[in-house]
């Protein structure tokens, strides 16, 4: 209930209240993703031999660094658009390498396989 909006009135005026939902959080820049191209984000695990895209594992090198990440902050770190990075997700989610846990807002992806890049 703490990350909903506050609403303060007037009779006169209103305001709104934003909880920062990145405070805290380190940011991931361009250079971050550039220096984890060519590590991988593997998991502990047995490794099953899905391979990925190069795109894919970029995206999955963010979500190593921040489960949290959004399709339009990956997208700007990623510099392609929002849809293509929605297609990521999904395609990744179809090849049961990653699991969205919890809500679409508050929740975080999870890596649950560990993957072989192109």
């Amino acid at each position: 209930k703490e990350d909903l909006p506050v609403v303060t009135s007037t009779p006169h005026s209103f305001s709104f209240t934003l909880k920062n939902m990145n405070y805290g959080v380190e940011p991931i820049t361009k250079e971050d993703t550039k220096q984890t191209m060519g590590k991988s984000s593997q998991k502990d695990g047995v490794n099953v031999g899905v391979n990925v895209g190069v795109n894919e594992q970029r995206l999955l090198n963010l979500i190593a660094q921040n489960p949290s990440i959004t399709a339009i902050r990956a997208s700007e770190v990623l510099s392609i658009s929002k849809r293509q990075v929605e297609r990521l997700f999904s395609s990744l989610k179809n090849k049961g390498i990653i699991q969205r846990v919890g809500a679409d807002k508050g929740g975080h992806w999870e890596i649950v396989t560990s993957v072989e890049s192109n």
